[in-house]
């Protein structure tokens, strides 16, 4: 049972992973910060260029942007579609278009925000239950776990 749980709990988390990077821009003037993913789609402009480009985000390292670009031909009735995979280094972006996420990329926030909260205020009521209670019971290790695991 404590397997499956963390199983599902890997699951549902699995795109908050800590040690993934990311590519987190801020707006200065408006104060909000827009944090792009693998896997999120991107639209951009560069420096030397008037022409959009846009694509699935495949890899963010520290200087450099790598996305995939799908090409669709249709000829004759028949489509194909072409993947190309470019990589843009980011001194080049000059402006980033930003599309708000669905309904998923909200719930996903959401959850993943609200069991590090619930968590870490789930352990601190055990503490706090734990200093008060006068009769000294022994603290519940399975609710401690299942605390950090939600952390």
């Amino acid at each position: 049972m404590r397997l499956l749980f963390f199983w599902l709990l890997y699951v549902l988390l699995a795109g908050h992973a800590v040690g993934q990077k990311y590519l987190a821009l801020e707006n200065t003037r408006q104060f909000y910060r827009i944090v792009f993913q693998t896997g999120d789609h991107i639209s951009f402009r560069t420096h030397d260029s008037k022409a959009e480009f846009g694509g699935v985000i495949q890899s963010v390292d520290d200087s450099m942007l790598v996305i995939v670009i799908v090409v669709r031909l249709e000829e004759g009735g028949e489509t194909t579609n072409i993947k190309y995979e470019d990589s843009v280094p980011l001194r080049e972006i000059k402006s980033v278009r930003y599309q708000r996420g669905g309904y998923w990329q909200f719930f996903r926030n959401l959850y993943g925000g609200g069991t590090v909260v619930g968590g870490a205020a789930l352990l601190g009521i055990t503490g706090i239950n734990y200093l008060t209670d006068k009769q000294r019971t022994p603290i519940d290790r399975q609710a401690v776990n299942i605390t950090l695991g939600m952390m």
